[in-house]
């Protein structure tokens, strides 16, 4: 008789919130608070301190954020490759589509048809400030693949050969 599952992996769970930790750190102490406008600027005296990592925190989010969550959601679904694969080109996926989003000519038609969709104007009001103060990057859609990319291999490196044959 087989072991049971256990219902959760711990190195991804725990290293998911580290990694999504490092990513919130990053919007809480280095990137300006015009960037998100539902998170004041808490930490100003620290800007001097931070300003060495300005530079290396452009593109961190875009790496962290499909890293951090493919490994979060990862932790818990059933190891197979399949799903593996699935969870790390959602995520992917997902932060691909809001880098496109990004780019002028889909962030004006997005806002047209948010305003006329969305009665919640502060709503729509908070997307469009996100869309319109990001700017498409190159370097972000490098760095999305490669955190979708290094959560993969993460998650095979932590996960048992026995499950990850289907």
């Amino acid at each position: 008789m087989a072991p049971p599952r256990q219902l959760f992996n711990v190195v991804q769970l725990s290293s998911s919130i580290a990694i999504l930790v490092l990513g919130s750190a990053v919007y809480m102490f280095v990137r300006p608070a015009i960037g998100l406008p539902y998170l004041p600027d808490y930490f100003p005296e620290l800007q001097p301190l931070v300003q060495p990592f300005v530079k290396f925190s452009l593109v961190l989010p875009a790496f962290v954020h499909p890293l951090g969550f493919s490994l979060l959601s990862l932790s818990v679904v059933n190891p197979s490759r399949k799903n593996l694969l699935i969870v790390c080109s959602f995520w992917g996926g997902a932060n691909l589509l809001f880098e496109l989003a990004q780019l002028p000519i889909f962030a004006s038609y997005i806002q047209q048809r948010m305003e006329q969709a969305i009665e919640i104007e502060d709503h729509a009001t908070m997307l469009s400030c996100i869309l319109y103060s990001g700017t498409f990057d190159l370097r972000d859609v490098v760095a999305i693949l490669a955190g979708a990319g290094t959560a993969f291999l993460i998650a095979l490196a932590t996960t048992s050969r026995k499950t990850t044959h289907g």
